[in-house]
């Protein structure tokens, strides 16, 4: 029995260690991110850091784990690493189930209907086809797919005081950076209380 429980120990000094050498690889400036969104319920919505690429390839695993949703441009070298409110997610959440009802709604009655489902902020690459630039990986708050396709149809964002040309921005980078297999982009600039909220299509 007591070797059982020295072996024991031994592997959670073991996985303790592999754990904490894992967090040392992570840049003190995201690290301190994280602690601070954890900590701060009005902490700031979107924060964009210097990061390399060949380090955000050696992280990207972990920071899966530490952060919800977050950007990564490798030809701007930024990460961008973003922390919604109760109010953004509910406000996303809520456009999904109404989409995909109206989606379900639609197909009803179409022989053979595609498979058309709300895939959340599951990752979208973009300009995979475009060899002279290295890449996007990007989180958005929802997007639908048709289970046949490699990318989704329609992505939605939902923000915070945006401008129209940083709104414009978000959807060209979807439609161009997917080659056109993104089609719609719906961005929703909430207010709440500063104001009227808007919606681009």
């Amino acid at each position: 029995m007591a070797d059982e429980r020295d072996g024991s120990a031994a592997l959670e000094i073991e996985g303790s260690s592999r754990a904490s050498a894992s967090i040392s690889a992570i840049p003190d400036n995201i690290l301190e991110c994280r602690q601070r969104f954890e900590s701060e319920t009005t902490g700031p919505y979107l924060v964009e850091l210097p990061l390399e690429p060949r380090l955000f390839e050696s992280i990207h695993s972990k920071l899966d784990h530490l952060f919800r949703r977050y950007d990564y441009d490798a030809d701007a070298c930024v990460i961008t690493l973003r922390t919604p409110s109760k109010i953004h997610d509910d406000f996303a959440t809520e456009f999904g189930l109404m989409l995909q009802e109206l989606v379900h709604d639609i197909l009803r009655g179409v022989p053979n209907a595609p498979r058309i489902t709300d895939r959340k902020s599951r990752l979208v690459k973009l300009w995979e086809h475009n060899k002279t630039k290295k890449g996007r990986m990007c989180h958005p708050d929802g997007q639908f797919k048709d289970d046949r396709a490699s990318k989704p149809g329609l992505v939605y964002e939902v923000g915070y005081s945006q401008t129209g040309d940083s709104l414009e921005k978000v959807a060209k980078d979807y439609i161009v950076g997917t080659k056109g297999a993104v089609t719609t982009v719906v961005c929703f600039n909430l207010k709440c209380d500063e104001g009227h909220s808007s919606v681009s299509i």
